[in-house]
């Protein structure tokens, strides 16, 4: 997992998360994760949302790729 250093606050890993919780993780845990990345590692939500996004928009290009008419709905 990636380490983030948020300008004067110490270096900040998340790695305890990695393989604390089985995937896919509920709601609950998906906000215990948001506020420490937000608190403790100093990454501001509106940087995870965009991120998540990516990541959504990313996993739905892969899963499309090689179909003859791909149509999300």
């Amino acid at each position: 997992m990636k380490n983030f250093n948020a300008g004067n606050r110490h270096a900040c890993s998340l790695q305890e998360f990695d393989t604390k919780y089985p995937k896919p993780l509920t709601v609950r845990q998906i906000q215990k994760l948001d506020k420490v990345a937000i608190e403790r590692c100093g990454i501001p939500s509106l940087v995870l949302m965009e991120n998540a996004g990516r990541a959504v928009a990313e996993e739905v290009q892969k899963s499309l790729r090689g179909k003859k008419k791909p149509r999300v709905s």
